[in-house]
């Protein structure tokens, strides 16, 4: 049996497996697997379900892995309009613009990823122009592989073209489109060929890395174009017979609806945290009764991951009211707080230095610093002098860098360094790492792990004691990091550490010639 053979077979498989839930309708395969399609409404909804979906019937992609035929498999979703094209297309992992930069083609990331991952796309159609949810069908199963012409033509082109400009310099422009002020540059957009482009694969505008030269940009990623992904599946089976929604609407008693509204003092909740207050209040509350309908008439709408009053028609704007209500933001233990959308939010705020850190959990609004004369320019103007104060490739901490004597009118202020450092935690030179309470920073284009900076400690050493790493995180770092916890890192790192010397080593070859 050949690869191509073995793949056929594979696709066989998948068929067998998959093959009666095609033409199933979205909803109807969540129920299926018995999830409440209500809630699961979301760009997200088609993972979760295939993530039921396989649980339901056994499967597990990683079995497919089979000797030098399949070596890894990635799973992806793919969701297609009336037409056959991708709603979107297909994105991949962020790009490490300074590690792209030093690869050759041939042993490059992105060349390997696609050299050694077979693909298994779980594609869903919509039946006609209409995009919504409720006219999502399941189509199956499919299995690719990239060939290997395209891979080292099409997409190897936009690779060249990438590191190109980055040797000569990209052009990065602020423009304006609408109401939004946006970043454009010369990266190899959709159109600069058939099969692959670069284009932003970030949280927001501010979500930026930086060039090997300096400059500052979005976070991007190579995608696969739409068109192309479109021509991959092309072969697949096209769903015959679509099978319709059932409205399963189970409506609730009006005086269930009632009672359950009165326990509702929240203009938010979790699904969770929502369905507890219910099951409390009715009797043998089934998952049915969650539905648009009864949750409309108890005077909320169901949103992606969260309840929300109808007053309100957006998460994102009631998180913004909460957090600036005050001139103080406190982030309490509470599972709104600590849901994924709200995270995200509170990090932008913090990137675009809207919300700044005084305290672990605590943070003070720009609008209340303005009221003390201190602006966002005031704020960005500080990072930029430290990272002007900071050698390149250098280590510190915030009590280092104002031992080695560096001013700014921010610290007279008497903020708590958590402040100072949250800073510096924003997209730009620096990169950190937090070992106990303290946050260790240094000034870098690449990322950076525990190995990197024992290395930098060693300086030319190619060993060093628990003793001497002491002295030095005293001297240098003007911090003081217990000796048991020093040693739990020098293991984590990917040196070598010896508990009976209490001494790191830059290799085990070191060691041996160390005892010897």
């Amino acid at each position: 049996m050949n690869k191509q053979q073995y793949i056929k077979k594979v696709q066989q498989q998948l068929n067998e497996k998959f093959n009666k839930y095609t033409g199933l309708s979205f909803s109807n395969v969540a129920r299926a697997v018995g999830i409440n399609p209500e809630i699961l409404k979301t760009k997200l909804s088609t993972v979760n379900i295939v993530k039921k979906l396989k649980e339901i019937e056994d499967f597990n992609e990683d079995d497919l892995i089979f000797g030098e035929y399949i070596k890894s498999v990635s799973l992806k979703t793919v969701r297609l309009k009336h037409n056959g094209i991708p709603k979107e297309s297909m994105s991949f992992e962020q790009i490490k613009f300074n590690e792209l930069v030093r690869e050759s083609w041939e042993t490059s990331k992105l060349r390997e990823k696609f050299l050694t991952t077979t693909f298994l796309f779980v594609v869903f159609e919509y039946e006609g122009k209409n995009t919504s949810v409720d006219n999502l069908y399941f189509r199956g199963f499919y299995v690719w592989q990239m060939p290997l012409k395209t891979l080292d033509n099409d997409v190897k082109k936009v690779w060249e073209k990438t590191k190109k400009l980055l040797q000569d310099g990209l052009e990065i422009k602020v423009v304006k489109r609408g109401i939004k002020t946006v970043q454009s540059n010369n990266l190899p957009g959709i159109r600069f060929n058939n099969v692959a482009h670069v284009r932003p694969k970030a949280n927001d505008s501010s979500d930026k890395v930086f060039l090997p030269n300096g400059q500052s940009i979005t976070k991007q990623a190579f995608w696969l174009n739409a068109d192309f992904i479109a021509e991959v599946i092309r072969e697949m089976p096209k769903v015959t017979n679509y099978k319709k929604s059932k409205v399963e609407f189970k409506p609730l008693e009006t005086t269930s609806i009632e009672k359950i509204k009165k326990k509702l003092v929240h203009p938010i909740y979790t699904f969770d945290d929502f369905n507890n207050i219910s099951s409390k209040v009715v009797d043998k509350f089934e998952e049915n009764y969650f539905n648009s309908e009864n949750i409309s008439a108890m005077g909320y709408n169901i949103h992606p991951n969260f309840i929300l009053i109808k007053e309100i028609s957006r998460p994102e704007e009631y998180f913004e009211q909460k957090i600036f209500e005050q001139d103080y933001f406190t982030k309490t233990i509470d599972p709104i707080y600590d849901s994924g959308p709200f995270l995200r939010k509170l990090v932008n705020l913090e990137n675009s230095y809207d919300l700044l850190k005084v305290e672990e959990n605590t943070y003070i609004t720009i609008k209340k610093l303005n009221e003390a004369g201190i602006y966002k320019k005031d704020l960005i103007d500080f990072k930029n002098k430290i990272e002007n104060f900071v050698s390149d490739g250098q280590f510190f901490t915030w009590d280092s860098i104002v031992k080695a004597g560096f001013q700014n009118e921010l610290i007279d202020l008497g903020f708590q360094e958590i402040f100072y450092e949250s800073l510096l935690k924003r997209p730009g030179a620096f990169k950190y790492m937090k070992i106990n309470q303290t946050s260790f920073f240094v000034k870098s284009i690449d990322d950076f792990n525990i190995s990197d900076f024992f290395r930098y400690l060693m300086g030319e050493k190619t060993s060093i004691s628990l003793n001497e790493l002491d002295d030095k995180f005293i001297e240098q770092f003007s911090t003081f990091i217990n000796r048991d916890n020093i040693g739990f890192y020098a293991k984590q790192s990917l040196l070598y550490y010896s508990e009976e010397l209490e001494r790191l080593f830059i290799s085990r070859e070191v060691y041996y010639q160390y005892i010897e």
